[in-house]
């Protein structure tokens, strides 16, 4: 057997969203910062089959998509390959069958643990998950929902400058139908996979936008995605603020995220801010290898370095649970491992400069029923570890499970559940979501963001306090 565990140099947590390619800007009026849009990052993919990056993949766990015939497995074979990696892999074991045999595909297989996060990805889709994991998608820049009551696919983001921002689509249409063929009981990986193509090539796509039904065709190409967008809100040029507030758009943690993290706060810095307004709305998560990089950058450490080497480069550890504490990472086995802010650069092997961190300054975290995974992750380890932090909006999505990624023999993926996470104060995630301090939900149609608003009247009044 020939499967290789991707999880050794991808780490995931599951997107709740499927991001096609594109680029976006971010909320309110201000001075834009155009390095940040200058960047390319990673990609969303479906709650079924998910994209992230933790670091380069091993290239030993590359596969040829499509396998010479006389190198192809028989279906047999692969299911019970898939088996043998479920069964020493998957989180919750006691819903594994005893055996593999009544099974005629890896798709009815993982259909019957009752995990829609453990699924297999054909190699083709495998190949578009390692080409996001590096930003080479070849789209139209959407981000679509699948919502969960009307089960249809929902257009939530538009990213500037896209094939669909020029297409005029628009976030809140309803995506019915791709070049003719229905989206009803397709999942959010095929829905991805009808509007990818071929760059140069056209999709037609039937869209609902109110009550009126209308087609758009777009051609697709290569599209850039920043995950990180920021603006300067100064009280000269904006007359909602009093004082210079920054404002950090977050719409994926990706292999660029902190790079792109750090130019922000560069900016953040000589632009002098005094408070931050971090938006994951709609954020669905990625990389768990940045969610806890990124949760460093906004926490001071508390680890003695004389017990450095106790953790590993992520500053988690089996052994020690004290302050700071990014999460926990439960195992099926019944251990935890905890992360610890550590104030260390894994990707430079170096301590943070002053100038990457963000430790002191008032945040408001913006989240909505689309923040998810990673989201969730730095939401709570901000607001459960700092006294400045408010979280304001909708109650979060609830994904609090990480997932592995494996390639089996033949080329093709099998994404595996294989971890939970808790936050530090070991509140459940998974299945609750996170409760903001202060609800807001935006009114349904209305051009008017209620929630950023009140987000920054709540962060404004956070700085005149001094807290």
């Amino acid at each position: 057997m020939r499967a290789i565990i991707l999880f050794l140099t991808i780490s995931i947590v599951l997107f709740t969203s499927s991001l096609l390619s594109g680029c976006g800007g971010g909320g309110g009026g201000g001075t834009e910062l155009p390095p940040l849009t200058t960047l390319a990052s990673s990609t969303v993919m479906p709650p079924q089959a998910p994209s992230t990056v933790m670091s380069p993949p091993d290239p030993s766990s590359s596969s040829t998509p499509n396998p010479p015939a006389s190198q192809q497995l028989s279906q047999r074979q692969l299911i019970n390959e898939a088996f043998r990696l479920l069964q020493t892999t998957f989180f919750f074991s006691d819903r594994l069958p005893s055996t593999p045999d009544p099974f005629t595909s890896i798709e009815e297989l993982t259909n019957a643990l009752g995990d829609p996060f453990t699924r297999f990805v054909t190699s083709q889709a495998l190949e578009r998950i390692r080409r996001s994991l590096e930003g080479r998608l070849i789209g139209i820049g959407v981000t679509i929902n699948l919502d969960r009551n009307s089960q249809r696919f929902i257009i939530v983001m538009v990213f500037s400058s896209s094939p669909a921002s020029e297409g005029g689509l628009m976030a809140g249409d309803i995506l019915l139908r791709i070049d003719g063929v229905s989206t009803e009981g397709l999942s959010l990986e095929e829905v991805a996979s009808r509007i990818q193509g071929e760059l140069n090539s056209q999709v037609t796509l039937t869209l609902q936008r109110g009550g009126v039904i209308f087609e758009r065709s777009i051609i697709r190409r290569e599209v850039v995605i920043p995950s990180v967008f920021g603006q300067i809100l100064d009280p000269d040029r904006n007359p909602r603020t009093n004082n210079n507030l920054g404002v950090l758009q977050q719409v994926t943690f990706s292999d660029r995220t902190l790079s792109e993290l750090s130019e922000t706060f560069s900016a953040f810095q000589t632009g002098n801010v005094q408070g931050i307004l971090l938006d994951l709305r709609n954020n669905g998560g990625g990389s768990l290898f940045v969610a806890i990089e990124e949760s460093d950058r906004f926490l001071a450490s508390q680890i003695d370095p004389s017990r450095q080497f106790l953790f590993n480069s992520l500053g988690c550890s089996l052994l020690i649970d004290q302050e700071a504490v990014i999460l926990r990472i439960l195992s099926r086995g019944g251990s935890q491992e905890i992360c610890l802010a550590d104030d260390f650069n894994s990707l430079t092997r170096s301590q943070f400069e002053a100038g990457e961190l963000s430790l002191d300054l008032p945040l408001v975290i913006l989240v909505n029923r689309q923040t998810a995974s990673a989201s969730e992750i730095l939401a709570a380890a901000l607001r459960e570890n700092r006294e400045n932090v408010r979280v304001v909006g909708e109650r979060t999505f609830g994904k609090g499970l990480i997932q592995s990624i494996f390639t089996l023999s033949d080329g093709s993926g099998l994404i595996i559940t294989t971890r939970e996470f808790r936050s530090p104060r070991r509140n459940q995630i998974n299945g609750v979501g996170i409760l903001p301090d202060t609800e807001v939900m935006n009114d349904e149609g209305s051009a008017i963001d209620r929630q950023f608003e009140r987000a920054l009247m709540i962060l404004q009044s956070m700085v005149e306090r001094g807290r």
